[in-house]
């Protein structure tokens, strides 16, 4: 018999609409468990007046964005919808203009202060950092997710 830990990740709230990303720790009582229980479960639910739904694809997330007017999303909720989106695309850790990345200026030709996660012209665009903890930085992505195609475009950033 295994323990369940469900944490709620990331959460934001829009008109109309709240999306959380959770995940779930399942734990085994015994001193060694299989890696199937050992690995986090992670999903996507949306909250709405119709009700709670998983959002599974990169298609029912940009259809619960459509009509959304960009001037009414904030910079953190916009930082929480690429952390959203990073998830299901699986494209690395979202990088924000924080003191904490600045580094990533030195290696690649990006500045950050210019680079925050948005939402432009019907386009959620982010920049994602892929990491290893022997290998380093191996890669920084800049992701555009177009919201009415339900298309993504993950490019990789030149190094200086």
């Amino acid at each position: 018999m295994s323990q369940q830990s469900v944490y709620e990740v990331e959460r934001v709230v829009l008109p109309g609409l709240e999306l959380r990303l959770c995940v779930e720790y399942g734990g085994a009582p015994h001193y060694d468990p299989s890696p199937a229980e050992d690995r986090p479960r992670s999903w996507i639910e949306a909250v709405s007046p119709r009700g709670v739904r998983e959002v599974a694809t990169l298609d029912d997330f940009c259809g619960l964005l459509r009509g959304l007017e960009p001037s009414s999303v904030s910079e953190e909720q916009a930082a929480v919808l690429a952390r959203i989106a990073g998830q299901l695309l699986q494209v690395g850790r979202v990088v924000t203009p924080d003191e904490l990345y600045k580094f990533l200026e030195d290696e690649f030709a990006v500045k950050l202060s210019t680079q925050p996660p948005r939402i432009e012209q019907a386009h959620l665009r982010f920049l994602a950092v892929k990491a290893d903890l022997v290998a380093g930085v191996t890669e920084l992505r800049s992701v555009d997710v177009d919201i009415n195609s339900s298309r993504a475009s993950v490019i990789a950033a030149p190094r200086k």
